[in-house]
């Protein structure tokens, strides 16, 4: 890569190419290629190079420049709980969609044709009319003062 102004310019990372088509700005802290159009900023860069999530990358950026990741608090921190505990209600209620009383929204999405993937990717659940047994399972690893 070469410098010009406060552009790097070099060869796209994600296509074969002879000429330098590829610049970050340093500035506005975002690449782009003018051989293929891939652009953004440097977590669409980190996601396309690893093919991680955005969460990971998130995560891996974060621990590479020793800074605390946005929304993520350290361990134990409110940020944290509060994370933690909606991870395991989205858990609870995917787990309730695979339950024979999921069985009506198992349909609905079958009718819809979503597909295994999208329900796994999206965590899709189901939501039973009783909440004692999300109540039950929260309470169970959360304090009242995070569960309200």
């Amino acid at each position: 890569m070469s410098l010009r102004g406060s552009r790097f310019i070099g060869r796209c990372p994600f296509h074969e190419e002879r000429t330098p088509s590829f610049h970050v700005d340093t500035v506005r802290g975002v690449f782009y290629c003018f051989g293929c159009g891939a652009g953004g900023d440097a977590l669409t860069f980190y996601r396309r190079l690893t093919g991680a999530s955005f969460r990971e990358a998130l995560q891996a950026l974060a621990e590479r420049f020793q800074v605390a990741a946005p929304g993520q608090g350290s361990p134990g921190s409110p940020v944290s709980e509060l994370l933690a505990a909606l991870d395991a209600a989205a858990g609870y209620y995917a787990e309730c969609l695979e339950q024979p009383r999921g069985a009506s929204a198992r349909s609905y999405l079958d009718r819809r044709q979503v597909p295994m993937a999208i329900r796994e990717v999206y965590r899709l659940g189901f939501a039973p009319p009783d909440a004692q047994g999300l109540q039950d399972v929260l309470s169970a690893r959360f304090g009242e003062e995070i569960l309200l």
